[in-house]
């Protein structure tokens, strides 16, 4: 997701950055990013190949990403672990 995020930015925050990937183009004054855009699109294949091929990573990946947002959502609202004494 994070190629697709820099992709995204690219074309809503246009400008000069200091640094790029490499096989930007630039037509009618638009830079096209073909790296970016080739790396975002193969990491989304990564990610469907190992969505289809793996079902029990999968499923196991699902359930501990379930499981950790709900132990940060209850210490969240638990506050500070006040109780805790630094040495």
């Amino acid at each position: 997701m994070n190629g697709l995020a820099v992709l995204v930015l690219r074309y809503t925050s246009p400008g000069q950055r200091e640094f790029q990937v490499p096989l930007n183009f630039t037509f009618r004054g638009v830079q096209i990013p073909v790296g970016l855009g080739l790396i975002t699109g193969i990491l989304f294949l990564i990610a469907v190949v190992n969505l289809f091929t793996k079902p029990v990573a999968t499923m196991a990946g699902a359930t501990f990403s379930v499981l950790l947002y709900i132990v940060f959502t209850i210490s969240e609202r638990r506050g500070p672990l006040s109780s805790w004494k630094c040495a």
